[in-house]
């Protein structure tokens, strides 16, 4: 393994790592009545968004400084690299990012059940292309 690809894949593993903590905080948050929803589902947005990002660099993609998923999916779409969750779900999780944080009435927008899936599933599909 070369220098530059060494380098990628450990751009991609401390992405990957920084999601896992965000996995954790959401499912640790998601036990705690007290916590807001938007909150836990910030930290899904955040999972989400550092999984994509850390496909897209293994691969030695440049990406750019965003939390609009639908702008990794496209990136990811047009590197055929593709993800295994719905666009249309990604484009319901964004606002999380950002938008919800700043807002104290806020209308959830995905169930719990969506963004635990969409965790397992971007965190398992992000650790199999990293390892590989």
């Amino acid at each position: 393994m070369n220098s530059s690809s060494m380098q990628s894949k450990r751009q991609a593993l401390e992405l990957l790592t920084l999601a896992q903590r965000d996995m954790v905080a959401a499912k640790a948050f998601k036990t705690l009545p007290e916590i807001d929803f938007a909150i836990i589902a910030f930290h899904a947005q955040q999972c989400i968004e550092k999984c994509m990002k850390a496909v897209l660099a293994k691969h030695a993609i440049t990406y750019p400084r965003t939390h609009d998923l639908d702008d990794l999916y496209a990136l990811l779409l047009e590197s055929e690299l593709g993800i295994p969750v719905s666009r249309e779900l990604l484009n319901d999780i964004t606002p999380y990012a950002v938008t919800t944080r700043y807002a104290t009435e806020t209308e959830d927008l995905v169930t719990y059940a969506q963004i635990d899936a969409a965790i397992a599933t971007t965190v398992s599909w992000a650790t199999t292309l990293i390892n590989t």
